[in-house]
């Protein structure tokens, strides 16, 4: 059967699927210490080689899943303050999001996947930067709930925004 370069494409999007699922289920169970690319490989039921294709590293993969963890989280976010109405307090909004954050760490993320994420940032041995990159999406959220509430003089404007 002769592969077009959709179907090659495909192919390697699947893999790299297979390989990126069984590292979030290895590591929903196992401290990051203790899941090695050959268990990744192994629960993916793909070879190791597929493995380098796709990733650098375990590091490299581990930072392509906060990554994306981050993005979702920080759609939620945006989502679920677009819901509030125009006059909405500030101070509501603020809460609010403080709230939706709090329920996220709490119950989505959880507390093993953030001492993942605590370690890779101590060790600086995984890409975790991504989570305190002050271009996030949720530090926007925050500007404008703080710039809207100096603006409404719900908050102090001695201090600036930023």
């Amino acid at each position: 059967m002769a592969y077009d370069g959709k179907s090659r494409r495909e192919m390697a999007d699947r893999t790299k699927r297979k390989i990126y699922d069984s590292a979030v289920q290895l590591f929903a169970a196992k401290d990051y210490k203790d899941v090695s690319v050959d268990s990744i490989v192994k629960l993916a039921g793909v070879a190791k080689g597929s493995f380098y294709v796709h990733f650098a590293s375990k590091d490299a993969l581990v930072t392509e899943m906060i990554r994306d963890q981050v993005e979702l989280v920080d759609a939620d976010y945006k989502n679920f303050m677009a819901g509030f109405a125009e006059g909405a307090s500030a101070e509501e909004m603020m809460l609010a999001l403080i709230g939706r954050i709090t329920d996220v760490l709490v119950d989505v993320i959880g507390c093993e996947r953030m001492k993942i994420v605590y370690v890779a940032q101590i060790s600086k041995d995984v890409g975790a930067e991504v989570v305190s990159d002050y271009n996030r999406k949720i530090y926007d959220l925050f500007g404008n709930i703080l710039g809207r509430g100096v603006e409404r003089g719900e908050f102090r404007s001695e201090i600036p925004v930023e």
